[in-house]
């Protein structure tokens, strides 16, 4: 079998381009941006989910120094940046250990990556810890399995 992109590499026998009755990307008929944390008043644990047409959320909380910024939804090179700006305020406004959480990000690309790889060398540089957490869908898992960042990325930030 020859793989021609590197989404059938990441995910094969998934047909990404196929759009659900919402809009959004499917994978086998579910839509991407929505999982079982989505409600339409807002997420679990008081976090905000996506709402109909929003292929990311992101939001952040800071104790201590420690800020975890919880990411929902779909991270590409479409919305990126937006995760970007959140890592980048965290490291800026003097965090000392950032943790994003990617337990409800149901999609990743390789933009997504770029994003987390140069927020770890931004923390890195000053002098602040730097880690992906939550529980991943395999998506993500695969994704970071197949570039070999989950030893860098997934290093605990204390």
């Amino acid at each position: 079998m020859q793989v021609e992109t590197l989404e059938e590499l990441l995910f094969p026998g998934v047909r990404l381009s196929a759009l659900g009755d919402n809009g959004h990307v499917c994978s086998r008929g579910r839509p991407l941006t929505r999982g079982p944390w989505s409600r339409d008043a807002g997420g679990m644990d008081g976090h905000p989910a996506t709402q109909p047409g929003e292929r990311l959320r992101v939001c952040s909380e800071t104790v201590d120094r420690r800020t975890v910024v919880t990411v929902v939804g779909e991270v590409d090179h479409l919305t990126a940046d937006r995760l970007s700006e959140e890592l980048e305020s965290a490291v800026i406004n003097g965090a000392r250990s950032i943790e994003a959480d990617f337990s409800r990000v149901a999609f990743c690309d390789c933009s997504g990556l770029s994003v987390l790889l140069a927020a770890h060398g931004h923390c890195r540089d000053a002098g602040a810890l730097f880690a992906v957490s939550g529980p991943m869908t395999p998506v993500v898992k695969r994704l970071l399995q197949l570039t070999g960042t989950g030893p860098v990325l997934l290093t605990r930030a204390a």
